[in-house]
């Protein structure tokens, strides 16, 4: 399936969340390892995103990654960069069961969602393979405990989303009593840099060291005139 012709209907106005998302990181000094590309539907040359028709097993009414978007390895590490492919048969089921729910127009509803679990999965990217101050790649992505990715991807999907309350309600619905999706970091850029810190100092990364850490790290930050 061709991911212009499926992806591009849904982005017909720039900026889009995308490119927003990804100007605001930039902003605070961290940069997709790509230089600005001219591309149909974003501003920002991206990873490669796949289309896929097939219908992956849904094991409960919502789910992210897996079921209806993945970002995966190339080869057996994460050196490299990742793939995103979306499902979009699962991304369709999903939206029109919820367009179905609160009675609204199902193809919006398949937008949102689409739109979503683009952001979410764009969100393990970035944290994998955006640079900061000239850094490469996180060579210690598949280390990082659960919680603490989905919670990375998530503030990723609040700043793509914005003010657009219709995908605000559509995400709110997706996470509501669904762990480890219902965690959302609500953090400054400083965030990003205090993760790339513990991988240095080798602190071992879980939600709740990441926590504790950031608030020791917000201090240096501010201390080097970053915020």
């Amino acid at each position: 399936m061709n991911i212009q012709t499926t992806l591009f209907p849904f982005w017909q106005t720039k900026p889009n969340e995308i490119d927003l998302l990804i100007d605001n990181l930039s902003e605070h000094g961290f940069f997709p390892n790509y230089a600005p590309s001219t591309g149909l539907w974003h501003k920002y040359d991206l990873p490669y995103i796949g289309i896929s028709d097939e219908e992956k097993k849904i094991a409960r009414e919502k789910y992210f990654d897996g079921v209806l978007g993945i970002y995966k390895s190339v080869g057996h590490d994460w050196v490299h960069e990742g793939r995103i492919v979306l499902f979009i048969k699962n991304i369709e089921k999903v939206a029109s069961g919820y367009a179905n729910k609160f009675q609204l127009p199902v193809e919006e509803c398949i937008a949102d969602l689409t739109k979503i679990v683009l952001l979410h999965e764009i969100g393990h990217w970035l944290f994998h393979y955006m640079q900061e101050n000239g850094s490469f790649s996180n060579r210690h992505y598949d280390q990082i405990s659960n919680d603490l990715h989905e919670a990375i991807a998530q503030h990723f999907v609040i700043k793509g989303i914005g003010n657009d309350a219709s995908m605000k309600r559509m995400f709110d619905w997706l996470i509501k009593d669904n762990p480890p999706y219902n965690i959302i970091l609500d953090f400054e850029s400083a965030a990003l840099g205090a993760l790339r810190r513990m991988n240095a100092d080798n602190v071992p990364l879980t939600l709740k060291a990441f926590e504790e850490f950031l608030t020791n790290y917000r201090g240096f930050v501010a201390s080097q005139n970053f915020l």
